[in-house]
């Protein structure tokens, strides 16, 4: 026994068939302002009768074809979110931006910004997270040079985040307060993973070199890309701590440079390198961030 009409349409989440000007396969819905005569048109039947419509206010065809995404314009659109949303941290701090400032920027509505993030944090994180990602992406020309010593790559890695970090100084200075806020922890452990994910097997690559070098006597390069990894991580936390204590006169200089010489001493005897051989926080680095 075929199933009746009503059935069909709650197997078939209500799409029923209906005789109209538009193409087969087509995946528009028809809105009728006249109904008429009801009519049993199997749910599966592709050519109703003529001139019968059913006695629904909207109606569709079931053979629409499944909606593709363009890749590239998504992108481009989820980039454009990014864009106001960066900019406006930077201009009114993330605290003080709300959705609708980024709706009104770009003209455009809370639906179509939830079809990238599903909230203002949201926002936030993929801001980050691009930042990230660029950041490590700058680092590629080092990576791949296969004419660099271990040490030497080590330090242009850690010289080219510098620059890089220099170059979004706006956007790192806006950062800084929603790095340290205990409202944004999740989002700050966020990070955290993704550093794990992105920057530990970069850095596992050039420890791996040195060992085969003989430059580095660590046992293990994954092992040792996370201890480092930790350090880091560390570093930066004292880094935000040490530059907010000098804007506010708390600290001087030298206190610094002594810190910062002590964290590379320590990322040397975890690598198992000779004490002193690498330069990973240069003086005008130090200068430009805490002078």
């Amino acid at each position: 026994m075929q199933p009746s009409i009503a059935e069909s349409c709650r197997e078939e989440r209500a799409r029923e068939v209906v005789h109209s000007t538009a193409r087969p396969g087509s995946s528009r819905c028809l809105r009728h302002e006249r109904v008429a005569a009801v009519t049993t048109v199997p749910v599966w039947s592709l050519s109703p009768p003529a001139g019968k419509l059913l006695d629904r206010l909207l109606v569709c065809y079931i053979d629409r074809m499944p909606r593709t995404v363009n890749p590239r314009a998504y992108g481009l659109r989820r980039e454009a979110f990014l864009d106001v949303a960066q900019r406006l941290i930077q201009t009114k701090g993330y605290e003080a931006m709300s959705i609708q400032d980024v709706l009104d920027a770009l003209q455009t509505s809370r639906g179509a910004l939830y079809h990238y993030f599903d909230s203002k944090q949201g926002l936030l994180e993929g801001v980050v997270e691009r930042f990230v990602d660029d950041a490590l992406g700058s680092l590629a020309p080092v990576l791949h040079d296969a004419c660099l010593p271990a040490p030497r790559k080590l330090e242009l890695a850690f010289s080219g985040l510098a620059r890089w970090k220099a170059g979004q100084k706006d956007l790192v200075l806006a950062l800084i307060p929603i790095w340290q806020s205990d409202a944004n922890a999740i989002v700050r452990e966020k990070v955290r993973r993704l550093a794990v994910s992105r920057f530990v097997p970069l850095l596992a690559g050039i420890i791996r070199q040195g060992i085969d070098e003989g430059v580095f006597t660590a046992s293990s390069a994954e092992g040792t890309a996370m201890a480092i990894n930790a350090l880091l991580q560390g570093m930066q936390d004292w880094a935000l701590s040490a530059f907010v204590e000098r804007q506010q006169g708390l600290s001087s200089f030298e206190e610094v440079r002594r810190i910062a010489a002590s964290l590379t001493e320590s990322l040397e005897r975890v690598l198992g390198a000779e004490l002193g051989s690498l330069t990973l926080m240069d003086e005008p680095t130090l200068r430009f961030w805490y002078g």
